[in-house]
């Protein structure tokens, strides 16, 4: 005698706590740290020169990519928005990367004057696209400010990366 509890196929019900198990294990969740600190792998690393602009000295300076934005005021205080991809059905968890620094127009030959500041992770899963925002401030002299011309955004990930 069989027994189907309405789900048309015996062996279904075998089935079924795994797949609650994987759905329950790819949920978000906060970073555990022992996982940020390993296999940690870069999956995206992008120099931005400032963009042109004709607005007024004292306005704030763009850098921009396709899904990633930068700006930098005058004095200081900068803001980051990145858009990630994670291509896979288990999670990987993900955190931006961003500094500044001197270089030639096409941001090559550059030197880095502030320290990669790094923002928090996130975790990702199901092939999930989400935002990644960061920001702060750099402490350095008006003449250095003056020169930024490139920032260098990347991103790393640890866990299932895409």
């Amino acid at each position: 005698m069989r027994c189907f509890n309405g789900l048309g196929h015996p062996h279904l019900l075998l089935l079924l706590p795994v797949a609650v198990a994987l759905i329950a294990g790819c949920a978000a969740s906060p970073v555990d740290e022992s996982e940020a600190t390993q296999g940690e792998r870069l999956v995206r690393q992008t120099a931005l020169p400032a963009r042109p602009t004709v607005a007024s000295q004292g306005a704030d300076r763009l850098f921009e990519a396709p899904r990633i934005r930068v700006s930098l005021a005058p004095a200081g205080a900068w803001s980051l928005r990145t858009e990630v991809t994670h291509p896979r059905l288990r999670c990987g968890s993900y955190a931006t990367r961003v500094r500044f620094g001197t270089g030639n127009a096409d941001c090559s030959r550059v030197e880095w004057l502030t320290p990669v500041s790094i923002g928090p992770a996130r975790r990702q899963c199901n092939g999930a696209t989400l935002v990644h925002s960061d920001s702060g401030s750099l402490s350095l002299v008006p003449e250095q400010m003056r020169r930024l011309n490139c920032a260098e955004v990347a991103v790393q990930c640890t866990g299932a990366c895409g």
